[in-house]
């Protein structure tokens, strides 16, 4: 077998596309790989400048690269590689990793481009993309309050609905530490959420109820539930947390108690309070005095 067979035994059984082509940029050799991914056979090519498998404006100012790298030698893709677009012959561009190296054969210099189609891998991008995309838009557009919390307690990421209880930017959020928000002593949170960085606890959950300051001076009663977890691409654990306004449930709850134990005319302690409160009451060392007054007369 002689050189020439073998090289072209070797191009045809090569995955990617091999495409050979002259200082000229005039195709000299086309694989069947190359045929299989630009749709042309390789009597349509040969002969023919590399530029008709390029799309606008690549294929206008191909032979100009040619030229520069000739006279300057200084090559943008040559022995390093580049992602480019590739045209086939119905006119679809697709996205391909173009490496190119060159070579001198009976007295010619030629260029051999490898082309590898990067169209399953750019499609995997984009639908990884649009999943990131379309789980971040369902967490910015829970109701629920969703934080991650790095091992100093400082947020790193916060949902639309918590920066909007709070009444501040998520740019103010971002990088303070959760305890400023916190109307209760933050040492006491600390020291509970604390127990989730330890080796022992990575399953294990721990629920607060705080009530957090708004930047209006609002406060707010949110049921958080933290757990640890592992931030994509590092071995820092970080916190993450569901929060839930619980204001309104415990404003309900407040006066459903009240209505319990007050009389809804008057407003004073019904019957059975004030005598479950006097028995408290008798039962305590301190001294006391009780005031009767007859409000019907």
């Amino acid at each position: 077998m002689s050189k020439q067979d073998l090289a072209s035994a070797l191009m045809d059984a090569a995955v990617d596309a091999i495409i050979v082509i002259n200082d000229k940029g005039i195709i000299q050799q086309f694989s069947e790989s190359a045929r299989a991914l630009f749709g042309y056979a390789p009597e349509e090519v040969i002969g023919h400048n590399v530029s008709m498998l390029m799309p606008y404006p690549d294929a206008r100012h191909h032979d100009r690269y040619i030229e520069n790298y000739k006279n300057s030698g200084v090559g943008k893709i040559i022995g390093i590689g580049r992602d480019v677009k590739g045209q086939r012959k119905d006119g679809q561009t697709f996205p391909m990793h173009l490496s190119v190296g060159e070579s001198e054969f009976a007295d010619q210099h030629l260029f051999v481009g490898i082309c590898h189609d990067l169209s399953n891998y750019k499609n995997a991008l984009d639908k990884l993309a649009a999943a990131e995309e379309r789980y971040r838009e369902i967490v910015q557009a829970q109701k629920q309050f969703i934080l991650r919390l790095d091992s100093d307690f400082r947020i790193t990421f916060a949902n639309a609905s918590f920066t909007r209880a709070l009444g501040t930017e998520n740019t103010d959020i971002i990088g303070a530490p959760i305890t400023v928000f916190f109307n209760e002593p933050g040492h006491r949170i600390r020291q509970r959420l604390a127990s989730l960085f330890s080796d022992e606890n990575t399953s294990e959950e721990i629920a607060v109820k705080v009530t957090m300051n708004g930047k209006d001076g609002s406060q707010t009663l949110v049921d958080w539930s933290f757990r640890r977890t592992s931030t994509q691409g590092s071995d820092e654990a970080e916190l993450q947390g569901f929060g839930i306004d619980v204001s309104e449930q415990e404003r309900a709850l407040e006066q459903a108690h009240y209505l319990r134990t007050h009389d809804p005319l008057t407003g004073l302690l019904n019957k059975q309070t004030l005598v479950e409160d006097c028995k408290v009451w008798f039962r305590s060392a301190s001294p006391g005095a009780l005031l009767y007054i007859d409000i019907e007369h």
